[in-house]
């Protein structure tokens, strides 16, 4: 289970900043008693890590790391997408990396694809046509708060 830097820190909370030290099964459940409980494993872990490191931030993994798709080449994707006309190869030359990561940062982040935005339905069509007409730079914010109110709306569409 993938936990939010938060979700962290408040498991911490509640289990060694309180009235009394709760165990590790309490902070499980009562950290967010509305969704699925935390495991054990996850909060020991969390709590060890606090402990040996300070922090609860995951530690950095060996292996590649991401290049064509880490939050500036994103938003430097979504910035250039002023025109909804613009090809993904123009996008990708722009941004200097390849046209399969411009498409997929638009499938993820916009939930479109450049070359069927037909395929939407109806209100979808209108709200992403709403996205790509605010086409200064200064509204790079409104439009990434819309794009996670889009985002939120089909993720409860699909559940």
């Amino acid at each position: 289970m993938h936990l939010t830097t938060t979700e962290r820190i408040t498991i911490l909370m509640m289990r060694e900043y309180g009235d009394k030290m709760r165990s590790h099964q309490e902070s499980r459940i009562l950290t967010y008693p509305n969704r699925d409980p935390i495991s054990k494993a996850t909060v020991y872990r969390t709590v060890s890590r606090f402990e040996r490191t300070g922090s609860v931030a995951v530690e950095q993994r060996s292996g590649r790391s991401k290049t064509a798709t880490n939050d500036d080449v994103v938003l430097e994707v979504l910035q250039s997408v002023e025109n909804h006309h613009k090809p993904p190869s123009k996008i990708a030359q722009e941004c200097n990396i390849s046209r399969r990561s411009v498409m997929n940062i638009l499938t993820v982040c916009m939930c479109a694809r450049c070359e069927s935005l037909y395929n939407c339905n109806k209100a979808m069509h209108k709200e992403i046509n709403i996205i790509f007409s605010l086409r200064s730079r200064h509204n790079v914010f409104t439009i990434l708060l819309l794009l996670l109110h889009l985002y939120e709306k089909m993720d409860g569409k699909q559940k």
